[in-house]
C-alpha cells in the first residue's frame, strides 16, 4: 500500500481522493510560488488543504519521509514554473475552482466516525459557536459569549474561548480535559487491547484514548455563569432552559488537534469533594481541518 500511495502522490499511478488532493494542491502551490497565481485567501485554502492531504496520507500508511520526497519532487518539477503553459493554467483553474467553492461556504461540517465538527465563519455578532462538536446534552468547541454583567449586550464585549456546556443544573465545580500526552505515550493507545477489553464507559468512541500511564490533564480556567451557559447551549439571547459550563485555556483546541483523528479525549466533571460526576467523550476527527477552515476569511471575499 505505501508504495502505491507514493506512486500516486507523485503522479505515477491512478490516485485515490487523498492522493489527488495532495498532488493538485502541491502542484498548485509550486506553480504559485513561481507565477503568483492566487489571491491570498485562495493560497491559504490550498496550504490548509495540502496539510490535510498529508495527514490523510499518513493515516493511510504512507511514511512521512515518502510524503516529503513526493513533495520535493513536485516542487522541483520545472513544468510548474512554465507560467503560460496549458498544464499550469489547468492546474490553476482546478485549484482556484475548489478554493472559491469552499471559501464561499459560510458553514461546513467535518464528519468523523462518531462525531462532527461544525464550522460557522459568519460574523461573531451572530454566531455562538464558530467551531462546535455536539454530543448528547452537551457542546464543546470555540464559543462566543458575552460576559456578565453586560446589560446592553455590547458586541465589543464579546469573548471567544474554548468552552464546554451541558444541559441542566450541575453540582460540578471543576472540569478537566483528559487527553493523551505524546511525551508519555507517543502513539495512539488502544484501550481495548485489540478487542480483548471493552472500551472506557463502553463507548466505541473512547477506544483510542489516553491510557492511565500517558494522560495529560488540562483544567478549566473558569466556570461560566448560568446565563452565559444557557445562551451557549441554546444559541439564543432569551434562553430559559438551565445549563452549566466551563471555559478552557486558549491552547486547548490546538492540543486536541495535535492528536490522531481516530483518538478521543474526555471532559470529566467533579464536585466540590473531588468526586467525578460525569465524563463526556470528544472525537478528535478532523479538528485541525475545521480550525484551518474557520481561520479562512469569509466576509467580503472576492477572486481576481
Amino acid at each position: 500500500m505505501p508504495a502505491l500511495l507514493l506512486a500516486a502522490a507523485i503522479g505515477d499511478a491512478a490516485p485515490s481522493e487523498a492522493e489527488a488532493n495532495f498532488r493538485i494542491r502541491a502542484q498548485a502551490l509550486a506553480a504559485d510560488e513561481a507565477c503568483d497565481l492566487f489571491a491570498e485567501p485562495e493560497r491559504r485554502f490550498l496550504e490548509a488543504g495540502l496539510a490535510q492531504a498529508r495527514r490523510d496520507l499518513t493515516a493511510a500508511g504512507l511514511e512521512s519521509t515518502r510524503i516529503e520526497a513526493a513533495l520535493s519532487r513536485i516542487r522541483a518539477d520545472r513544468r510548474m514554473a512554465a507560467c503560460d503553459s496549458e498544464p499550469v493554467r489547468a492546474i490553476a483553474e482546478t485549484a482556484r475552482a475548489a478554493a472559491v467553492e469552499m471559501l464561499r461556504q459560510p458553514t461546513f461540517p467535518f464528519q468523523g466516525t462518531h462525531r462532527t465538527w461544525r464550522v460557522d465563519r459568519t460574523r461573531y455578532d451572530f454566531v455562538r459557536w464558530p467551531v462546535l462538536q455536539e454530543m448528547d446534552g452537551a457542546r464543546f468547541g470555540r464559543a462566543v459569549s458575552v460576559p456578565d454583567p453586560n446589560p446592553r449586550d455590547r458586541v465589543d464585549a464579546r469573548e471567544t474561548a474554548p468552552a464546554f456546556v451541558i444541559a441542566g443544573e450541575s453540582e460540578a465545580t471543576s472540569a478537566v480535559l483528559v487527553l493523551r500526552d505524546g511525551a508519555k505515550a507517543p502513539e495512539p493507545y488502544d484501550r481495548t487491547l485489540a478487542g480483548l477489553l471493552p472500551p472506557p464507559d463502553g463507548a466505541a468512541i473512547a477506544r483510542f484514548s489516553a491510557p492511565p500511564h500517558g494522560e495529560r490533564r488540562v483544567f478549566a480556567s473558569a466556570r461560566l455563569s448560568p446565563e452565559r451557559a444557557r445562551r451557549l447551549l441554546s444559541e439564543g439571547e432569551r434562553a430559559e432552559a438551565p445549563a452549566s459550563g466551563f471555559v478552557f485555556p486558549e491552547e486547548t483546541l490546538g492540543l486536541l488537534a495535535a492528536l490522531a483523528p481516530n483518538e478521543a479525549a474526555a471532559i470529566e466533571l467533579f464536585d466540590a469533594r473531588g468526586q467525578r460526576l460525569a465524563r463526556y467523550w470528544i472525537e478528535i476527527g478532523h479538528l485541525q481541518a475545521a480550525l484551518d477552515f474557520a481561520a479562512l476569511p469569509y466576509e467580503g471575499y472576492g477572486v481576481r
